[in-house]
């Protein structure tokens, strides 16, 4: 880690390397399988980045969604990861911070954030950030399974 700061922005796909990067740690780690492939980006789909002196050191994935029974447009915050290095040293916070600060300007008014139960990290970053555990339940379907 450099005493670089931290900054935050959108991922272009220049980034997509770096980000490429985070996602096969990512996995590596927590043991995910699959293709690992990103979406193309903008539209729906977002990355936001955390760069250290030009590196991109932490990565937030992030969906524009409708909620049709509450009439509400929210961001889906998926894929909070930072490189190992950096860890402890600000970058999830700063990451939270930057998306807070983006979801009114992407036309949202609240977030939902999907984080594994023992990725005790980001439950800790979740929870300093504001974000509280609510009664719905998240579950998924993979057809590969059946």
């Amino acid at each position: 880690m450099s005493d670089a700061p931290i900054t935050t922005r959108l991922a272009t796909d220049v980034d997509l390397a770096g980000v490429r990067g985070l996602v096969e740690q990512f996995r590596a780690e927590f043991g995910y399988t699959g293709d690992g492939q990103i979406p193309e980006l903008g539209g729906p789909f977002h990355v936001l980045v955390a760069e250290r002196g030009g590196e991109i050191v932490g990565m937030l994935a992030i969906q524009r969604c409708h909620d049709l029974a509450r009439g509400s447009r929210f961001l889906l915050l998926t894929d909070i990861f930072v490189a190992a290095g950096e860890r402890r040293h600000g970058v999830a916070r700063e990451l939270m911070s930057a998306v807070k600060e983006l979801c009114p300007r992407m036309g949202c008014e609240g977030m939902s954030l999907v984080v594994s139960e023992v990725n005790v990290p980001a439950l800790t970053t979740a929870a300093r950030a504001g974000f509280t555990r609510h009664d719905q339940l998240l579950f998924t379907f993979d057809p590969t399974e059946r």
